[in-house]
């Protein structure tokens, strides 16, 4: 037998271009806990990311003891915005089991996501989804699928 892989899902890394208002979002969406925000500019960093001399600002929310949202702001490198939407590559959503789909989808709006669509969808084997982005046009999926 080979290696196990995945062993667990770490976290969730978001680049973000308002640090303090995306750690307020997630936070309030998910009732979380937030991170202190830290700058990071270690050596290594440049290597891994592939960047000059790279600086990022990093601030967390545990979500829960398996899920953690891991929150970026590249402080040394230019934005390039792109189109929100799901269809480039390295689009990454995060997708929540929720018991109320409808109380879930009203928070999230609520916190300041912007709906996909006019709102939750059925879908054919029961139960329904929802497509959200976040102040950062990051997708969020929302998923009431009954067991």
């Amino acid at each position: 037998m080979g290696v196990r892989f995945p062993r667990r899902l770490h976290h969730v890394g978001i680049t973000v271009n308002d640090l303090p208002r995306s750690v307020r979002f997630w936070a309030e969406l998910t009732g979380g806990t937030a991170s202190e925000i830290k700058t990071v500019d270690a050596p290594h960093l440049s290597t891994l990311l592939d960047y000059r001399d790279v600086r990022l600002q990093v601030a967390t929310v545990k979500v829960s003891e398996t899920l953690t949202i891991e929150l970026l702001r590249y402080v040394s490198e230019p934005a390039d915005p792109y189109d929100p939407g799901t269809a480039h590559p390295g689009n990454v959503h995060v997708c929540f089991d929720v018991d109320d789909m409808s109380a879930s989808w009203e928070h999230a709006v609520r916190c300041g996501a912007v709906p996909v669509g006019d709102g939750p969808v059925d879908v054919p084997s029961g139960g329904q989804l929802a497509y959200l982005r976040t102040v950062d046009g990051a997708s969020i999926e929302l998923r009431a699928i009954p067991i």
